[in-house]
């Protein structure tokens, strides 16, 4: 490929990324789209979620946990549930991880002392746990962008959700041999997650 031909995909792929941009967030220092070009090279960081509406779903590839939990957007919230008929934060969190072989213990504030800490919000990557509360009683999975998927509350169902409080844990929880470091593997994720993006409002 020549280094115009290089040039000219990277632009599709800038022009592609403000277009979700659009779709996702107004504009900001922190946006959407800031979070999936840093994703282009490998990088799978975190910032603050700079406000307006949260998007119903997330696009695929930002990790592995967090595709696994969208599968189960809209579950009603069941006190004690940790199975896809009804899921409490903690439940869904198990189940989750479960499906991609990791066993976590039972309730959040257990879960919220597995796998690494993390020192901050800034430096959580999607599929992290954000646990609240002292003592813990809440816990969900980071999706970037300072949103995150959760089991919110009786009444309530799986969603995408601001991350609302400053959390009192972050963990990082991976599978034995760790998800896919593979900068090739994580750019044709994500690309791949753009080429299917809809463009419908």
């Amino acid at each position: 490929m020549t280094a115009v031909g290089a040039l000219d995909g990277l632009a599709a792929v800038q022009s592609r990324i403000s277009e979700i941009q659009a779709r996702f967030a107004p504009p900001a220092p922190a946006a959407f789209g800031t979070v999936l070009a840093g994703q282009l090279g490998g990088l799978r960081t975190a910032s603050g979620f700079a406000g307006g509406d949260v998007p119903a779903r997330l696009p695929a590839g930002l990790s592995p946990a967090v595709d696994v939990a969208q599968q189960y957007l809209g579950v009603p919230y069941v006190w004690g549930g940790e199975s896809p008929a009804g899921f409490d934060c903690s439940g869904l969190v198990q189940y989750v991880y479960g499906r991609l072989g990791v066993d976590l213990p039972r309730t959040a504030a257990d879960q919220a002392r597995v796998g690494q800490p993390v020192a901050g919000l800034a430096d959580a990557r999607p599929g992290d746990l954000l646990a609240f509360h002292d003592p813990v009683d809440h816990i969900g999975i980071y999706a970037g962008n300072g949103l995150m998927v959760v089991a919110p509350k009786t009444g309530d169902v799986v969603k995408v959700q601001a991350v609302y409080d400053q959390p009192t844990a972050i963990r990082r929880v991976l599978p034995a041999g760790g998800w896919s470091s593979d900068v090739a593997s994580q750019r044709a994720g994500l690309l791949a997650a753009l080429s299917s993006f809809s463009g419908a409002a």
